[in-house]
């Protein structure tokens, strides 16, 4: 039996090697490209930087609006690309936090623009992939080796769930089909998957699949009311913004309103989940406890979670717009009209709407735990 052990983890590390080589080379060849293109993009590393001057006649047409004059300057890179060419790429600095300021040794990303005079390079930024691949490793073993078959059903539960969304949610929105109900679809699958493969086929896993479907959904009716009644249109961040110009044809009230059930379902699965197995080892040690008395122990499991869980999703929210609220902060404008901007409007729905969907599966998992778990 161990040596079945031992020989079922060299298959996982060895198949985990096989991806990240797989993963390693379509990320190098994603960078080929076709003497067709006139614009290209390639990586390479920096042997050299020197400095350059600028023609003065180009000063003024090279500096703008943000740019310091006095710490503007020009750099020429001497890189060589991953195919083993050594081509110089231009880097414009400009004075200001959002210059890309490398240094020898450093892997970048080029823009390539074919001319009537050659090719040219410059430098777009620096290259990061490699290093998020190895931080993905890092991650991927630490989940085996702490987690053992729990962790790797985790890790595939999580690889589905991603799957569903890049290859099918995504692609379907984008072909114009109601958001919404897709989203809805989608979660259902998420949910059914994630949970039967960390709770196998249980009792247990139906009631966490009920409530956080349950929970989910009326995360996104609830978004929908508020938003009507607000009157958000999806569009008061500038990325939304700009996919609407590219989108015209897509509805993005729709599309805000599927982002906040996607958004909140892992709160919302993580509450019912629990709460569905604490109720099941409560059954566990009382064959013979009654409906009404699984109920009420869901709700009391469920209140001590809610606490934690309402913080952890705010905290989400918050945390992944902290610049904005470090901007705001600064600004001189009153306290009601930042609230009332279109795109602070939408943040507080997102939470309040995932709040109100995490609420409604601590009651729907004790209700359908009991359900289950009260029938022999």
């Amino acid at each position: 039996m161990q040596g079945c052990f031992f020989l079922s983890w060299r298959r996982v590390f060895l198949g985990l090697f096989f991806i990240l080589l797989f993963s390693y080379k379509a990320i190098v060849l994603a960078g080929n490209f076709s003497a067709n293109n006139d614009e290209f993009y390639l990586r390479g590393r920096i042997l050299d930087i020197k400095e350059i001057q600028r023609d003065p006649a180009e000063e003024d047409a090279f500096l703008d609006s943000n740019a310091d004059s006095e710490k503007s300057k020009s750099q020429l890179l001497k890189v060589e690309t991953e195919d083993r060419k050594i081509v110089e790429v231009e880097n414009e600095l400009r004075g200001s936090v959002l210059d890309v300021n490398p240094k020898k040794g450093d892997l970048i990303s080029i823009y390539a623009t074919r001319t009537e005079e050659g090719v040219k390079y410059f430098l777009q930024d620096f290259w990061r992939l490699y290093h998020l691949l190895f931080w993905f490793f890092l991650f991927f073993v630490s989940v085996l080796l702490l987690g053992g078959k729990s962790g790797l059903k985790a890790l595939l539960s999580l690889s589905l769930s991603l799957l569903l969304i890049f290859f099918v949610l995504v692609p379907l929105v984008l072909k114009g089909k109601n958001a919404i109900l897709v989203a809805i679809v989608i979660s259902f699958f998420v949910t059914l998957i994630s949970t039967l493969l960390i709770l196998g086929f249980s009792r247990k896993s139906y009631a966490a699949i009920l409530g956080t479907f349950g929970g989910a959904t009326f995360a996104s009716i609830t978004s929908w009311l508020a938003g009507n009644m607000c009157k958000i249109n999806g569009l008061g961040t500038e990325d939304a913004r700009i996919f609407a110009v590219n989108f015209p044809e897509i509805n993005f009230e729709n599309i805000f309103f599927a982002g906040i059930m996607i958004g909140s379902l892992g709160a919302v699965m993580d509450t019912a989940v629990s709460i569905s197995s604490g109720l099941w080892e409560v059954k566990k040690s009382n064959k013979k406890i009654l409906f009404f008395d699984i109920y009420k122990s869901g709700m009391n499991i469920g209140k001590d979670i809610l606490g934690s869980m309402l913080n952890t999703l705010i905290f989400a929210y918050v945390g992944a717009s902290f610049s904005l609220v470090l901007l705001l902060s600064n600004s001189k404008v009153g306290i009601l009209e930042t609230l009332n901007y279109g795109f602070i409007s939408e943040e507080i729905i997102r939470s309040i709407a995932g709040s109100f969907g995490l609420l409604l599966s601590i009651p729907l998992t004790s209700i359908f735990s009991a359900y289950f778990f009260s029938r022999e």
